[in-house]
């Protein structure tokens, strides 16, 4: 079977998570930390590459004929994300027939996990996250209602 992206990057909300809980094993979460380009700690690109590699190793070691499919849609997912440039955190998530990346601001740490589930707890908070918000600006001489 080949690897297709089901779903290209977007912000993760409430409704994508219950749409991953549903999917059964083998299933692998990929979280990639955000990174502007100066700030150091190494590139995307490495970062990138390094949980690939970390994430390739522990489907290695499942006895399952879905790994390889596995690995395969991966590396096409981390193919679509390294354009060289910084950008917020990205969490990728394959499971056998489905492959899935949703921007993820606020994550600080790469991760790799394998498990019978997609890894959806730490990404709870980035999914309530309202997409839209109204600030009050408030001076002496005029009140301001900004949409965002």
């Amino acid at each position: 079977m080949n690897a297709t992206v089901n779903i290209t990057s977007k912000f993760l909300n409430i409704d994508d998570l219950k749409l991953l809980s549903r999917h059964a094993g083998p299933c692998l979460t990929v979280s990639i930390p955000g990174y502007q380009p100066g700030a150091g700690g190494g590139s995307r690109h490495a970062h990138l590459r390094h949980l690939t590699q970390t994430a390739a190793e522990q489907l290695g070691h499942l006895s399952r004929p879905e790994a390889g499919e596995l690995n395969a849609a991966l590396e096409l997912l981390a193919g679509t994300l390294d354009d060289g440039h910084g950008g917020t955190g990205v969490t990728l998530f394959c499971a056998p027939g489905f492959t899935a990346s949703y921007e993820t601001p606020g994550m600080r740490v790469g991760a790799v996990t394998v498990g019978e589930r997609f890894h959806l707890l730490p990404l709870v908070s980035a999914a309530l996250i309202p997409s839209r918000f109204f600030v009050l600006g408030v001076s002496r001489n005029r009140i301001r209602l900004y949409h965002y």
